[in-house]
Formats: structure tokens, sequence, C-alpha cells
């Protein structure tokens, strides 16, 4: 990388940050949250562009910005979720986390995978999953679980309408480099067609929960009522009380370790579950708050 390119990057990333300092938040990642960022996914540089366009920080361009997303999403500054990074694809995302994030992961990757795969476009493609995956739940290679592939797959046929084919490579690289219990499916296909292959464990595992008493009871209750339910059903009740429920309240109330919730605790989740607010920037260089109804409130 040349002392150019190195310039644009980090000019970009000081920019993104400065403007993520007037947002609510103890880390970057909660300023990114309620920034309203993720949410916009094709339309982020849009929207940061015209909040910032008011000259307070300088002359900037598009991609500048572009190029100081990439830094700090390689660089575990912000996660992104997997629907933004999917319609924010970046050329340099793989290659910046194969050197910077986890070289010996991907050189690992590479000493079991078929030469004649490595290279091609099916090769760059499920690198380019697995890129994807390490920064948007973070750790490494190895930390990647059934349940991360599983949820990306899920994410790929939502933001590209279609599960599409040959897209699967990353998995199986993954199950050969020994990331997945022995009893895992052997293909993605595998997966999605056996319910009985993929464990309530490996359903909420996805979501990355901190309090373990919490997931482990998530887990026992999915385990208990699996029996008298369909897989999709199944998937659907973990995403609710793995995601939508304690995902949400660890986001809000770091530390969180207790279902026994305060009325206020309760009735903040149950209103994030009913509206979606954003925090926009006025030309002036005030903030306001946009809430809109979410489009589904059945959970709640």
């Amino acid at each position: 990388m040349n002392r150019h390119t190195r310039y644009i990057r980090g000019r970009g990333a000081q920019t993104i940050l400065r403007w993520l300092e007037e947002f609510p938040g103890g880390t970057w990642q909660q300023r990114w949250l309620n920034s309203g960022s993720d949410d916009q996914r094709r339309g982020w540089l849009d929207h940061l562009m015209e909040t910032i366009s008011d000259g307070r920080y300088g002359r900037v361009d598009r991609p500048e910005l572009s190029s100081g997303a990439l830094v700090l999403v390689c660089a575990d500054v912000i996660r992104p979720s997997l629907e933004w990074l999917m319609t924010r694809q970046s050329l340099n995302l793989r290659q910046l986390v194969t050197e910077r994030r986890d070289p010996d992961g991907f050189a690992a990757l590479a000493a079991l995978a078929a030469p004649e795969l490595w290279s091609t476009n099916l090769g760059f493609n499920a690198r380019y999953q697995i890129a994807m995956l390490v920064v948007a739940k973070g750790g490494a290679v190895r930390d990647i679980s059934v349940g991360d592939c599983l949820e990306l797959r899920e994410t790929e046929a939502r933001v590209y309408m279609h599960a599409g084919s040959g897209r699967s490579l990353f998995y199986s690289w993954l199950r050969e480099l020994g990331n997945f219990p022995s009893e895992a499916p052997t293909t993605m296909r595998d997966v999605s067609r056996h319910s009985g292959q993929v464990s309530a464990a490996e359903l909420v595992d996805r979501y990355k929960l901190r309090c373990r008493p919490v997931r482990d009871l998530i887990v026992d209750y999915l385990t208990e009522r699996q029996p008298s339910l369909d897989y999709n059903s199944l998937e659907d009740l973990s995403r609710t009380l793995g995601r939508h429920f304690w995902a949400d309240l660890e986001r809000h109330h770091p530390g969180i370790d207790s279902l026994r919730l305060a009325p206020e605790v309760s009735a903040g989740w149950k209103e994030r579950c009913r509206t979606k607010t954003t925090v926009r920037r006025l030309p002036d260089g005030t903030s306001v708050e946009v809430t809109s109804p979410q489009r589904t409130s059945s959970i709640c």
C-alpha cells in the first residue's frame, strides 16, 4: 500500500470517527448503531455525505469516506451487520482481512484448499464470505460456527434475492479446517434440509450471547420444544429469543445477566420492538431522533 492510499484511508477513517463522536454511546460500535448507519445499507454513504455537507469537517469525498469505512471495519473498530457488508462490498476487504486480521487462519485454509479452486472465482467468493464473517462477528477464522454460516446464507438469500449457486465452498473449507463438531452436516445443503443435523445450541450460538446462564436457558428451552416443531419454526423461535430478545438487551444494557428485568428495561425493549429510532444530523449541527414503526412487532 503506497503513501497516498494510506493517507486517503486514514483521513476518511478520522472523518467518520469525528462524525460518530456526535452520537451517544460508550464504544464506537454503540455510536455506529445509534447513528443509524447500519440501517442505511446501500444508502449509507449518501446519508453520511448529506449530513456532513455543511463543511464542518473540511473537504471530503465519497472515495475517501468509503476507504475510511473499510479501515474501521477491518480494524474491528466497528462491526457492521452482514446485510450492510453485502450491500457495500469492497474489492479490498478480503485482502485486508487476510493480511491484517487473521493471516494464520487464512494460511491454514490455503494449505488445505485445492490449489485449482483457491484462485478461481469460486475460491475468491468463498474467501470473501469468510472475511465477511470475521468482520461481522469478530474473532478469527477458527471462531466461525455452523450457525454463523447458516446466518450468512440466509442473509445472502434476502439481500441477493436468491440463495446463490456455488456459494457453499466456504462452509466445506471451514468444516475441513476443523471448525465444526464431527456431527456437523457435510454440506450447506444438509444444514438447510436436515433439521436434526443442526442443534439448538448451534442456532443460538450464531448470536454470540455473552451471558452464559441465559444462553444455556434458551438452548434448554429450544431443545425441549424441538420434538414438537418443524425446523423453520425452531429457527424462527431461536431468532426471536436469541437475537430479538436477549442479544438486543445485551446490546442496550451491557453486562445484563438476569431475566428479572427492571420495569424500565422491559418497557424499553418492548418499545424497540414496536419502533425503529435513528439519529440524524441537521445542517446546523444539531441532532434529531426520527422514530418510525417497525415492519413487524409480533415478538412483543
